[in-house]
């Protein structure tokens, strides 16, 4: 099967991904769409499996994403990288020109 079109891919996954990126126009935002679809799922693992084993898998795998924010944090600020950067870097909305000034803490 040789998919030539966004749309030819994008129609050949699983129903409930589909679903998910039916309304996306970019390889970013299919990105961060499957991010938060794993996100969510994990968390329904942590939540509601009956096996311990996955729910200790699944919590040691958010454990792991929120690790790689912290190194991402942490990199953007002693890289001096503009807040925004960072925010985008970490899949956040970035906040309004109009809002309160948001920074990233630094050492004392």
């Amino acid at each position: 099967m040789e998919l030539e079109t966004w749309e030819e891919v994008i129609s050949a996954l699983p129903r409930k991904i589909h679903q998910e990126l039916v309304d996306v126009g970019s390889i970013a935002a299919v990105e961060q769409r499957i991010n938060a679809l794993n996100i969510r799922n994990l968390h329904s693992a942590v939540a509601k499996s009956s096996s311990a084993i996955a729910r200790v898998l699944a919590y040691l795998m958010l454990r792991d994403l929120d690790f790689k924010q912290l190194v991402t944090v942490v990199q953007g600020h002693l890289l001096n990288l503009d807040s925004n950067l960072v925010y985008q870097a970490l899949g956040l909305q970035i906040p309004a020109v109009d809002s309160a000034a948001t920074s990233l803490p630094t050492a004392a």
